[in-house]
């Protein structure tokens, strides 16, 4: 009698993967979140999952999946699973942190009605070599006096190959990220078997590898992020044989300014007013309508 082979488990970093596992299940996101933000308990006792934008960006032109959530006071949390380093992964970030705080102001409502805006950014390259910590949280600080100006934005990014790296565990949060970072079936029994909040994730993790439908999407994901490392790699490289002066001196010869034109984009992928992006950006008319 013939059995079936069981096929490999689906990568929980692969963002459709991510976005069902998190997004589907609070009480999994719950306890994960729970170990990044400071926040107090009774915030996550009613986290809403709020109707999440598939963004395109710019540099990728890929979509962007990423979760926006609801705290109990208001708070707005979002989560996102980057696989790719672009260049302007952290410009992204601030971009769309200082959009959910402008969003929330009504006609009428005061500066003080704004609520706490919170980005999770977990990456799969390295971002912070200087240092083994696999979490960094950024505020707006005075680093010379070591004041926190204010907790209103703040940004938390977790590397998954400093967790792979990691030898030891010291705590629930490395039980996450090597999970996260994990990639056979035998990885993620092993750190399910170390935490609870885990071991619910490998249970939905299974569940979610035997669905078909969600394997063919997940590869159908997983073949564009690979297409587009290797877009990114030859681009690379032929930047690289151009050589850095020539590539500077054709800038210059035709007028472009690279980083003004990624900020355009970014604007006019958000319905920014061409008047606004105009006066943000310096750039003319014509410029901006030739994105």
């Amino acid at each position: 009698m013939c059995t079936e082979i069981e096929k490999p488990w689906l990568s929980p970093r692969c963002d459709i993967v991510f976005k069902n596992l998190f997004g589907k299940h609070p009480n999994v996101l719950r306890q994960f979140l729970q170990h990044v933000l400071d926040l107090k308990p009774e915030e996550y006792r009613n986290i809403k999952l709020l109707d999440t934008n598939q963004r395109v960006d710019p540099e990728s032109k890929l979509a962007i999946l990423d979760l926006k959530i609801e705290t109990t006071s208001g708070k707005i949390l979002d989560v996102e699973i980057q696989l790719l380093s672009m260049k302007s992964l952290v410009q992204r970030i601030l971009f769309y942190l200082s959009q959910m705080l402008v969003e929330q102001l009504q006609p009428g409502q005061k500066y003080s009605d704004l609520k706490r805006v919170i980005s999770v950014l977990i990456v799969d390259h390295t971002m912070f070599p200087q240092d083994e910590l696999l979490h960094h949280c950024f505020r707006f600080a005075d680093r010379k006096a070591g004041l926190d100006l204010s907790d209103l934005m703040e940004v938390n990014v977790l590397e998954l190959p400093k967790a792979r790296e990691k030898t030891t565990i010291d705590g629930p949060l490395d039980v996450w990220l090597k999970f996260l970072a994990a990639s056979k079936k035998e990885e993620f029994m092993q750190y399910a078997a170390q935490d609870a909040g885990v071991k619910e994730a490998c249970d939905i993790l299974k569940h979610l590898s035997a669905d078909e439908r969600m394997r063919l999407d997940a590869e159908n994901r997983m073949k564009a992020w690979r297409d587009e490392m290797d877009r990114l790699d030859g681009a690379r490289e032929e930047g690289i044989g151009i050589g850095r002066k020539q590539g500077i001196d054709i800038g210059r010869e035709q007028g472009i300014d690279i980083g003004k034109k990624d900020v355009a984009r970014n604007l006019l992928q958000m319905n920014i007013p061409l008047d606004q992006i105009i006066l943000a950006t310096g750039l003319t008319r014509d410029e901006i309508s030739s994105l």
